[in-house]
């Protein structure tokens, strides 16, 4: 289709070769062939047409399916400079946003907007044919309300009032021909944002009771239709979250920054048509969200008051499909995956190395699923890879004793848990001043350190930099060795960078002769001198050494013995839970399972006992 649009008749010729497929169309319903016919390609719609498809009646159809394609286009389209802001919010750990929320609500960026008095008349009703097209029969639909796992938990902790207004409120969103009491009140909305970038939807806010006061508990919602599985959609509402006014939009940045990550990839769903601003949750998700229907047809708003409610996780397509691969081998696939597995020993580390798709990852999370250790632990770089191994393992088993965290999170976590017996030696490691190659924009700061402008254009002299040029070190290989310099593997033993003569022991790396690394060398002392320069500033491999250095004996001793170890041979009961059982949480665990924490090296471990 893009060479269509391009006139690349060698490429196209090259899909051809490959069998592709002429007809297929966009999200848009356009083909290759309305492209090539519109811009008068005659080449190219000689060889579309020659390879099966078929010429549009008249040029004038063509036209009008590009233009129709165009014109609802441009209703979701988002400006890059937001689109940038959005996906660098995105990466932030979601925890760190609650200690701005002051900051949130002042900026006009992300506030979320306060509806006028002649918005708040405006009715809702989100579980009839008011969010579907009118065409829709009732037996095609299911009235459905989904709470997200916080907002289902607050329920649980709320007293009776709270229950009560929470459950009127759900009540007063069904149409008035379904609702149970005479007398509901009617929902006022005092907030409204729209998120979303490919397919914008509204996300509204309403107090949960009569009175609007600074403490009244609010309700983030949004109307949502799914697309068809087995003939029936799901309408209703997503409840976000339940919160008080002053952190709107708090909340409002945080489900921004999980639409984003949920949105990933294009699929082929049909959803049933609908007004605008109505969220598409499809079976299909980059990122699950963690959801529990309340099927409003079957009577569970009763149950959920009365407490006899049981809660059924929404399960995305895919995570199906993951635990049937996981879990659904072939008999030849099995008896590999137990004798892997059967070849593991109680305090043994395991390495599984192999090229794409060989099944490291999919081993790993049956090893958690049959794992009958206390605690565990499983890491990855990748927020999404975590989602999916836990949705996974969910369907397996009870996953409580399980801790699923990405390595960024983990390291928050362990850094926060560090203390020193000098209270002067304790440290702190705010986002903002993390040294970052390029900057990454947080909450409350402009941005974090960026290395190529604060520290390779700002800091270094003219001298420095041409030196860099003479020795062929670009800004890239200069913050990958002093990476190496500060997290190499002797780092863990010694607890501190690497001296000089260490790293000039080193095995060859990048072609890099001596002459280079002495520069580089050089360059990171001078590096080290930015850091401490006018304000604190840290990089990854600062927080990691400090953990090594000032953390329990596990990590601070230059020789390694398990936690295990050092509790019941050594006596450091510190290290273990009040019960004298389990290990120190969140620092310790029976198993650690680790995947893809490096980004160009497929590596996977099962390591039992760290």
């Amino acid at each position: 289709m893009v060479s269509a649009q391009n006139n690349d008749i060698d490429t196209a010729t090259l899909c051809f070769e490959v069998k592709a497929d002429p007809n297929v169309t966009n999200h848009q319903g356009l083909i290759a062939m309305s492209f090539a016919f519109f811009f008068k390609f005659q080449a190219m719609v000689d060889l579309i047409a020659a390879n099966g498809s078929t010429y549009p009646t008249h040029r004038v159809d063509a036209w009008r399916g590009i233009m129709s394609a165009g014109t609802r286009q441009v209703q979701n389209v988002i400006d890059w400079e937001s689109t940038l802001r959005i996906a660098e919010q995105a990466a932030i750990p979601p925890e760190t946003f609650f200690e701005s929320a002051d900051v949130l609500e002042a900026s006009e960026e992300s506030r979320m907007a306060v509806l006028t008095e002649q918005d708040h008349k405006r009715a809702f009703s989100f579980f009839d044919k008011s969010v579907v097209d009118g065409q829709m029969i009732s037996s095609d639909m299911r009235w459905v309300v989904l709470l997200c796992k916080d907002v289902y938990r607050w329920f649980l902790d709320s007293d009776a009032t709270s229950k009560s207004c929470f459950l009127e409120f759900l009540e007063a969103l069904k149409p008035k021909e379904l609702q149970h009491q005479s007398k509901v009140r009617r929902v006022v909305c005092t907030r409204r944002a729209v998120v979303g970038m490919k397919k914008p939807y509204e996300v509204l806010c309403s107090p949960l009771g009569e009175r609007v006061r600074v403490d009244t508990p609010v309700c983030l919602f949004a109307p949502f239709v799914t697309s068809a599985v087995d003939g029936l959609s799901d309408v209703g509402v997503l409840v976000w979250a339940v919160t008080v006014d002053k952190n709107a939009s708090l909340y409002r940045t945080l489900i921004e920054s999980t639409e984003f990550l949920r949105h990933k990839i294009d699929d082929d769903e049909q959803f049933p048509l609908h007004e605008r601003d109505v969220m598409e949750l499809g079976i299909f998700t980059s990122k699950p969200l963690e959801l529990y229907t309340v099927d409003v047809d079957q009577g569970d708003l009763e149950r959920l008051d009365s407490g006899h409610f049981s809660p059924k996780k929404r399960i995305a397509y895919y995570e199906d499909q993951l635990h049937k691969a996981v879990f659904d081998t072939s008999e030849e696939e099995a008896k590999d995956n137990d004798a892997i597995l059967s070849g593991e020993q109680v305090g043994m580390s395991t390495s599984l190395a192999g090229g794409a798709g060989t099944g490291k990852t999919l081993l790993m999370t049956k090893k958690v699923s049959v794992a009958s250790e206390q605690k565990i632990l499983v890491v990855s770089r990748l927020s999404h890879l975590i989602s999916v191994i836990k949705g996974a393992v969910e369907h397996e088993r009870d996953s409580s004793n399980v801790t699923f965290s990405t390595y960024d999170d983990l390291l928050l976590l362990l850094g926060r848990s560090v203390t020193p017996q000098s209270e002067s030696d304790k440290q702190n490691f705010p986002l903002f001043s993390q040294v970052q190659y390029l900057s990454t924009i947080h909450p409350g700061a402009n941005s974090s350190v960026n290395f190529l402008d604060g520290f390779v254009g700002g800091f270094l002299t003219r001298r420095e930099r041409k030196v860099m040029d003479e020795n062929l070190v670009e800004p890239m290989t200069l913050w990958t060795a002093f990476r190496t310099i500060k997290s190499s593997a002797r780092c863990s033993l010694t607890k501190q960078p690497l001296h000089q003569n260490d790293y000039m022991k080193l095995r060859e790396a990048f072609d890099l002769i001596p002459e280079q690394r002495n520069v580089l060398y050089d360059l990171y002392l001078r590096y080290e001198e930015w850091l401490e320069q006018l304000s604190y500033k840290w990089d990854e491999a600062d927080r990691l050494l400090y953990i090594l250095k000032l953390g329990p004996s596990v990590f601070s001793e230059h020789s390694f013995k398990s936690w295990e170890r050092w509790a019941y041979h050594f006596g450091e009961i510190e290290l273990l839970e009040e019960d004298c059982e389990a290990p120190l949480s969140p620092i310790f665990y029976d198993m650690s399972l680790l995947t893809k924490l490096k980004t160009f090296v497929r590596l996977t471990w099962l390591s039992s006992y760290e």
